[in-house]
């Protein structure tokens, strides 16, 4: 290891540990081992999850729908601290890093991407939407850090009758345990590893809640935290010298509180709050020119690059249930502040020489970017109580309120003399070169800085929505929703400097109307259910900011335009699906898949603009995802557990539009902009059997493959020959410990062949070979305890 841990730290975290497993184990005995599996639950069939992807809750196989429920106790098994775990899990989620970017991605359900514009996958913890528009500056979605979650909901497929705009493509819910009046529970989770030629990880978080007055007043409080060790280093790029050490590593933290009082029998109020800390000290980036995967990952930026991401969600929800009827109001304010700082020296003298080098000693351009993003949300609903009768029902009306900053500037006081440097001998310059008033047009800002730009957006929404379920005869059920929503939107943009282009602002606004219907018609068989659908989904247009036509200009006109479009219009699309859900031998057997077709049109696309490394959003044409889903989990009996996935999508486009100057912009038959792997699968075994009296034995195993990423057509404007699409992705996992009185202790090892695919690559400009790439995280072994009570 290239990294020693600390004796301090080992002590602390090694306490900690060996607190936790004792004192569940201690507890666990003081209640009579109530939380050891008797040998009836050890031999029955598979485990009931509840979910609530119809705002109402529902067992997992009755839902006509296709969901992917992660509970916690099945997230611990997989070994699960990610979003990239939880993809590798969930047919038709893909998830995507993006490289030369701290800490952004992309994140699509069934080919329906949301690299660009306002998002496709609704994100929500609990009822609260937090997902962001993506502006192109750094502006990227937060997800909840994955401690203390009761679950983890996948919908795919249009949810735009629920749950609203954002979830064109489907939703992801982030589900949190609420207080309990009646019990108390226990959780704790603790884990200390090591990675493969980096540095170490260790966390250690706790959640416990009960009753403070019984049936009247109930809490739930946690607390996590973790270090992440990096495996990347700094080096200088023309010596090749350390620079820093295992420089990508990274800090969480997490504390959510919760209060549910009960004034009287039929009102519930629930106060909470949830924190959530990340911390970054470089990118996750590495240079393929200074890296020899698996042995070795380097980049040679010239700054630390930091990246603090933090978000604070204060809501009260307030249940009151009336006879046959629950009243739910849930209210929220989102508040998430993000500031990062990224060397753009590369990329600067990359445009203007072709070149990605600094051409003068100690030339520096420092990017710092600033996202902050706050939603106030308030959502209304009355819905039947009573599931199981023949007409069930849900209305209700949502409000949000939603603004967002984005702001970079790009501090580069010596680029005079770089620019100079860079041109001296062009006929069009002076004899010792051009600064960059003579380059760009432009001079520097404030004498020192090449880029100033501040995004501002406002978006209202007013919805209102209501779902009927009515049984026909037996199991024969119809279901019908519709959502009526009206979203305005206004923008304003204002910028200075070379690479901005004059000094100006500009400003809009927009305002749309969507109607969201769903259709469903399902029959539900003694154990199996089968559904077919139909469903709309919608996304909200937006606004561009400007480019600078001096350093863009050549792009913009090869597509017949003289500036970036200021504003793109609203996307939508038709999504049909037939699935079933299977429950075979006595339970222990089920099968749930599905097959779909969407129809996608007016779609909003990124189009890339190669030789100054800029783009803009457009509405382009138009394209279908046909595929199919499929889970499998099986329980021969009470020793063995098997479990597999398997999702497939063909996202293409399926419009032509032809460039004023030869090609195409789009061509009926590609890949949809930002779609990656078609094929995805994972497979999963575990094997238990008791060691000893109250104490179970496990081995698992875990098998994920990822698909090669679809070929770009090279006929398409944008096409760079030198950005080969992504290979397979590969990656097995093994896990053995014990189970004992609640608590768990297992040795696991992550990346067991030390796979080292490439999850992201990027370069700054066409031709560039300066070529930066996220890796897969280097074989990790270690230590990991839980327990619950």
């Amino acid at each position: 290891m290239r990294t020693k841990f600390g004796a301090t730290q080992l002590a602390v975290v090694s306490g900690l540990f060996l607190t936790a497993v004792t004192s569940g184990s201690l507890r666990a005995q003081q209640i009579g081992g109530a939380a050891t599996l008797s040998a009836d639950s050890e031999s029955a069939g598979l485990a009931e999850i509840v979910v609530t992807a119809t705002r109402k809750e529902e067992p997992l196989e009755r839902v006509p729908l296709s969901v992917s429920a992660l509970t916690k106790e099945s997230m611990d098994e997989a070994n699960v601290r990610s979003l990239s775990d939880i993809q590798q899990l969930t047919p038709g989620l893909q998830f995507s890093p993006t490289a030369g970017a701290a800490g952004t991605s992309t994140i699509s359900i069934r080919g329906i991407s949301s690299s660009v514009g306002a998002s496709t996958t609704g994100i929500y913890i609990d009822d609260t939407p937090i997902q962001i528009r993506n502006t192109g500056n750094g502006a990227s979605n937060a997800f909840p850090l994955i401690f203390d979650l009761d679950r983890v909901e996948v919908l795919r497929g249009p949810q735009g009758t629920l749950f609203g705009a954002g979830s064109e493509g489907g939703a992801l819910r982030f589900i949190t345990p609420q207080p309990s009046l009646d019990k108390w529970s226990t959780y704790v989770r603790s884990e200390l590893s090591f990675i493969d030629s980096g540095g170490p990880n260790y966390e250690f978080g706790v959640a416990t809640g009960g009753p403070i007055i019984a049936n009247q007043l109930g809490f739930r409080i946690s607390a996590w935290y973790r270090q992440d060790g990096g495996f990347i280093d700094r080096v200088d790029p023309d010596t090749g010298q350390l620079v820093a050490k295992n420089n990508n590593g990274k800090q969480s933290s997490a504390v959510k509180l919760g209060l549910t009082w009960k004034p009287v029998e039929n009102l519930a109020v629930t106060p909470s709050l949830y924190y959530q800390d990340f911390n970054s000290q470089n990118r996750n980036d590495y240079w393929l020119s200074l890296s020899s995967p698996p042995d070795s990952y380097s980049n040679g930026y010239g700054i630390p690059e930091p990246n603090e991401d933090t978000f604070v969600l204060p809501s009260l929800r307030v249940q009151y249930d009336f006879p046959g009827v629950t009243l739910v109001s849930n209210t929220s304010y989102f508040h998430r502040s993000n500031n990062s700082t990224n060397d753009y020296v590369n990329f600067v003298d990359d445009i203007i020489s072709g070149v990605p080098a600094p051409v003068i000693p100690n030339q520096i351009d420092d990017a710092y970017q600033v996202t902050r993003q706050n939603t106030l949300a308030q959502e209304v609903r009355l819905q039947s109580a009573d599931s199981d009768s023949r007409l069930s029902w849900n209305a209700g009306f949502f409000y949000s309120y939603g603004r967002q900053l984005t702001r970079q500037y790009n501090y580069d006081p010596n680029f005079n003399a770089a620019s100079m440097a860079m041109t001296v001998g062009l006929p069009f310059c002076p004899s010792n070169g051009c600064n960059a008033g003579q380059l760009l047009g432009v001079p520097l800002l404030n004498g020192n800085s090449l880029f100033l730009f501040h995004h501002y957006e406002t978006d209202k929404q007013f919805a209102g929505y209501g779902q009927v379920d009515f049984r026909i005869v037996g199991g024969l059920k119809a279901t019908a929703g519709v959502r009526y929503s009206h979203l305005e939107n206004t923008f304003s943009d204002d910028g200075a400097g070379p690479f901005y282009g004059p000094a100006g602002t500009t400003a809009g606004s927009h305002s749309e109307s969507p109607v969201t219907p769903k259709f469903v018609l399902s029959y539900q068989f003694a154990s199996a259910l089968v559904y077919g659908s139909a469903s709309k989904g919608f996304r909200p247009g937006g606004s561009n900011g400007p480019g600078s036509a001096a350093v863009c200009g050549p792009d913009l006109a090869k597509l017949g335009i003289s500036a970036s479009p200021d504003q793109y219009d609203s996307d939508s699309l038709w999504s049909y699906e037939l699935g079933a859900k299977l429950q075979f031998l006595d339970n222990r057997l089920h099968v749930d898949a599905s097959v779909f077709k969407v129809d996608w049109k007016n779609i909003q696309q990124l189009v890339s603009l190669p030789a100054c490394g800029g783009g803009f959003i457009a509405n382009l044409g138009t394209a279908s995802s046909t595929g199919f889903d499929l889970a499998i989990e099986y329980k021969p009996n009470a020793n063995f557990l098997f479990g597999g996935n398997a999702g497939y999508t063909d996202a293409k486009l399926t419009s032509t539009i032809l460039l004023p100057s030869g090609g195409y912009l789009t061509q009926s038959g590609a890949p949809v902009g930002g779609d990656g792997a078609p094929w995805s699968a994972s497979i999963n075994g575990e094997y238990r059997r008791p060691v000893m009296a109250d104490y179970e034995g496990f081995l698992r195993l875990d098998g994920r493959y990822q698909s090669r990423w679809q070929t770009p057509d090279p006929a398409m404007y944008g096409y760079d020959p030198g950005y080969p699409p992504l290979g397979e992705q590969k990656q097995f996992n093994a896990r053995m410990g014990v189970r004992f009185s609640g608590a768990e202790v297992s040795l696991f090892v992550n990346n067991l062949a030390n796979s080292h695919s490439l999850l992201a690559l990027n370069h700054d400009a066409i031709g560039s070979p300066l070529y930066y790439g996220i890796p897969q995280i280097p074989r990790v072994i270690g230590v990991m305890g839980t327990y619950r009570y």
